[in-house]
Parts: C-alpha cells; structure tokens; sequence
C-alpha cells in the first residue's frame, strides 16, 4: 500500500487515510471491517459509478443527485478525520 504523505511527513492523518485498507477490506468481503475503517468509501463509490456512468453515456438530469452525493462524501469524510483527531 502506498504511504500517506501527511502521516510520513507531518505525523498527522488525513481526510483520507484508511482509504487504501477498507477498500481492500471490502473487495475481500469484509464490509463491517470496511466501514470501520473509512465510512465514506461506499458513498464515494457509488458518486464514482454515478459520474462514470453520466460521463461516458453523456446524460443529463443528474446535477442535484451528484452535488447531494458530493456533500454527503465530504461531510462522512471530514466528520470521520474529526473524529480520528478528537
């Protein structure tokens, strides 16, 4: 796995660490242990098979849907970190 660059340098975690490990843990089958260890992976892959799917079929209607998801992936990504540094 690649090393976070913040943890490496700085000694602080990011938003995003534990990304690398609970996608592993969830192509493995191993949801709970996926969702312990980072609860925005699921939403960010569904926005990801969202905007894949509005980009490469060129469909529109989908604006308010994508900009839901994206809040939702920051507010569960910067809630978890928040909680990791409390």
């Amino acid at each position: 796995m690649l090393p976070c660059p913040s943890k490496l340098w700085l000694g602080l975690e990011c938003p995003g660490c534990g990304l690398q490990r609970a996608f592993l843990a969830l192509m493995q089958g191993h949801f709970e242990d996926s969702f312990r260890l980072y609860p925005a992976l699921l939403p960010l892959l569904v926005t990801a098979g969202l905007l894949a799917y509005v980009v490469i079929f060129r469909r529109r209607g989908f604006s308010k849907l994508l900009l839901a998801l994206y809040v939702l992936d920051t507010v569960m990504m910067y809630g978890h970190f928040l909680l990791k540094i409390l």
